[in-house]
């Protein structure tokens, strides 16, 4: 059956509207792309999706009148296949992973963010384009050389893998607190100690990226070849594949 609300496109969803469904209908409409009037389930921002014990579900939109289109090349999001994540989760851990709260987070300009919760525990899951499982895989190794540094807590990466059209990252889930009245000398003091960390050369065993940007990391033992090599040259080349020459490149390569 379709499915309807209010017009988002024409005003403003009231905080905390609910609409109640059964839960195995809510995965069978996302799966199937039917819009919630004439916006798709996954493009409402500040979207929540809780299930209860006996398998109801309740949509909470809170705020927003807009369609989401974000880092999907500016197009809009596919249906995000959840059971599949959360089977990506179950066969990680060897515990049962069933969805039965799904938000939506802000702050980002690159992936779409969101907590899947099971009901006990909680996730923190990227999502992006299929073609952006390295950039994924990358970041997960890359915590997880930040982990066994031992100076800043980060959070425990728990895989990477695919999701039909999308790629996705699960995360061990942080909730933050208050700030103590010294955490950014805490911080810093953190930082300066992994800095401190070294090894035969500069460089690391895989590449990865900046941002979104490609970011190649082949090792050398000298500093200023290893900059303009891996770090600037790169850089300087992406710029003036986009037009962006002259001075630019001039002053650049200098330095190289």
């Amino acid at each position: 059956p379709m499915l309807t609300t209010p017009p988002f496109d024409r005003s403003p969803v009231p905080d905390a509207t609910l609409y109640d469904l059964d839960f195995a209908l809510v995965h069978e409409t996302m799966a199937a792309g039917v819009e919630l009037g004439r916006f798709n389930i996954a493009n409402v921002p500040g979207l929540t999706l809780e299930a209860d014990e006996v398998g109801r579900a309740r949509f909470s939109c809170r705020g927003g009148g807009r369609e989401r289109r974000g880092p999907h090349d500016g197009g809009s999001c596919p249906m995000t296949d959840w059971n599949k994540i959360a089977a990506h989760i179950q066969n990680l851990t060897g515990q049962a992973c069933q969805p039965r709260a799904i938000q939506e987070l802000g702050g980002g300009c690159i992936n779409r963010a969101f907590v899947l919760r099971d009901g006990q525990r909680a996730w923190f899951v990227k999502i992006n384009d299929a073609q952006r499982l390295a950039m994924f895989q990358a970041e997960a190794a890359g915590l997880k050389a930040l982990t066994a540094a031992k100076a800043l807590r980060v959070p425990t990466p728990l895989g990477a893998g695919l999701a039909g059209e999308e790629a996705f990252l699960v995360l061990e889930y942080l909730a933050f607190g208050r700030p103590r009245r010294d955490g950014g000398a805490e911080a810093g003091r953190r930082l300066a100690h992994l800095h401190r960390q070294s090894q035969a050369a500069f460089g690391w065993d895989r590449d990865n990226f900046i941002g979104s940007t490609p970011q190649p990391n082949g090792e050398d033992r000298d500093w200023a070849a290893f900059w303009q090599a891996r770090r600037l040259g790169p850089q300087l080349d992406l710029a003036l594949a986009q037009g962006f020459g002259g001075r630019l490149q001039e002053r650049g390569r200098r330095l190289g």
